[in-house]
């Protein structure tokens, strides 16, 4: 965490950050990025999403080198589609998940080799699809198509969003170090390789551009976006964000709604 100054390389989370229910960026916000880019700013993207998910966005705000996907756990061009860094679930691990989603009748998405794979078209499952535009691929065995196909991460999805905070905690009791979990979403818990953060991968993408972390900045607004503002140069938080994450910011923008991206990437990135 320090100043604001001399800001390199931008990344920032998609849902709830730079897009909220009507899954789009707003004119005031697409103008803030294209200024940042114009002076020389690198601006990329740090999402849950997976990749195909992000794409449509990347284009949209004319990004041109790796974005963040899976919470870290896929780090891809846009372009070229060239990985630079994938670490998926341990197979075993997401088969565990899965059986323990089943026990309590939550509804489990995998996501292998960057496809959606369900067991069943259930409701949760098609408010996933909706929200990330994509399309899912059903199979009648989840836990047995995971032993042979690796998932980069698992979203088990509750649409009772007061019971997801207690989900989080459950399955972090659970798994311990053996798994990282996080919540994305009011309706999303997920589960993901120890070791992926979007705070890590933030890392990697700076050293691989040249850029230290001193001067980078990260945005977001949910728990899952916690080492990406704590391991940004210049930490920035929406303002209806959670509160641990606004507690570890550098600096509280405006919410969605008031673009505050834009307010943030004006206050503290373009040139006057």
């Amino acid at each position: 965490m320090s100043s604001s100054g001399g800001i390199k390389l931008i990344a920032i989370d998609l849902d709830g950050t730079l897009i909220d229910h009507n899954l789009t960026v707003s004119p005031r916000v697409k103008q803030a990025i294209a200024a940042a880019q114009a002076q020389g700013v690198t601006v990329t993207l740090a999402s849950g999403r997976m990749f195909a998910a992000m794409v449509p966005y990347a284009q949209e705000l004319n990004i041109t080198v790796p974005l963040i996907c899976y919470q870290g756990g896929l780090v891809r061009h846009p372009v070229t589609e060239e990985t630079t860094f994938h670490l998926p679930v341990p197979p075993e691990l997401a088969r565990e998940v899965v059986t323990l989603a089943r026990a309590r009748g939550i509804q489990v998405n995998a996501f292998a080799d960057d496809r959606l794979h369900v067991e069943s078209l259930t409701p949760e499952a098609e408010v996933y699809m909706r929200i990330a535009r994509v399309e899912a691929t059903v199979v009648p065995d989840l836990a047995a198509f995971l032993q042979d196909d690796p998932s980069t991460k698992l979203v088990l999805v509750n649409l009772d969003e007061s019971k997801t905070d207690r989900l989080v905690e459950e399955l972090s009791a659970h798994f311990g170090s053996r798994l990282g979990i996080t919540k994305s979403h009011a309706y999303y818990t997920e589960a993901i390789h120890p070791e992926v953060s979007k705070g890590r991968a933030l890392k990697q993408l700076a050293k691989a551009l040249d850029v230290t972390l001193e001067q980078t900045m990260g945005i977001g607004d949910n728990l899952n976006d916690l080492s990406l503002v704590e391991t940004a140069g210049f930490g920035v938080a929406m303002a209806d964000g959670d509160p641990r994450v606004k507690a570890a910011a550098d600096f509280v923008t405006t919410s969605y709604a008031e673009d505050g991206v834009a307010v943030a990437i004006e206050k503290h990135v373009l040139r006057a």
